[in-house]
């Protein structure tokens, strides 16, 4: 019997060893679907979207609870803007929706883009807007910034504050040193 345990725990620790191999090379996109979510997409298609390119990534069909998307990371990959998106119809016309998600950090906001990272995003999504319908997101420190709704402030070149403007933007970058949003808004802002 002791052989047997010790047996089941190398196999298990391989296990986790490569799966946190393949995490680390790979940004996983699991989407959890509540009972009656899972009815409603059975069979359909959903979509994963680059926002700040405007193209679709990859596309699944539901077959279960549970729908994963995994993007390989390259050395110089960056985390970067997405959403998941399903078909749905208005009046008999067929278009795209995001699915939500309630905001971890205000929960009267809801968001359907997100940053996706290297490792494990989980996302319980909303489909019918009812606000009982139970909704989560667990992902990459990339987003607590973003989701949090940490913004640069612009100095729009006038002296008056100037100083306490860079003061407060260079507070929230040394609280935020890794974050992609804020270098995406210091970006935008070279340019203006």
């Amino acid at each position: 019997m002791p052989f047997k345990m010790n047996s089941l725990v190398t196999i298990l620790l391989l296990l986790f060893s490569c799966k946190a191999e393949q995490r680390s090379d790979n940004a996983v996109l699991q989407i959890i679907l509540s009972r009656d979510n899972a009815k409603i997409l059975a069979k359909k298609f959903v979509y994963l979207f680059d926002v700040s390119k405007k193209v679709f990534l990859d596309s699944v069909v539901v077959a279960g609870d549970t729908v994963t998307f995994s993007r390989h990371c390259n050395a110089d990959f960056a985390p970067y803007m997405v959403s998941v998106l399903r078909m749905d119809t208005f009046k008999e016309h067929p278009f795209q929706r995001p699915m939500g998600f309630q905001n971890p950090y205000d929960t009267k906001f809801i968001y359907s883009s997100f940053y996706l990272d290297k490792g494990l995003t989980v996302l319980r999504p909303a489909l019918t807007g009812n606000s009982k319908e139970q909704t989560g997101f667990a992902g990459s420190i990339q987003n607590e910034p973003f989701l949090k709704r940490v913004e640069l402030q612009y100095t729009n070149g006038s002296p008056v504050n100037r100083n306490a403007i860079i003061k407060k933007n260079i507070s929230k970058i040394k609280e935020y040193p890794y974050s992609i949003h804020l270098l995406d808004q210091l970006f935008y802002n070279k340019e203006k």
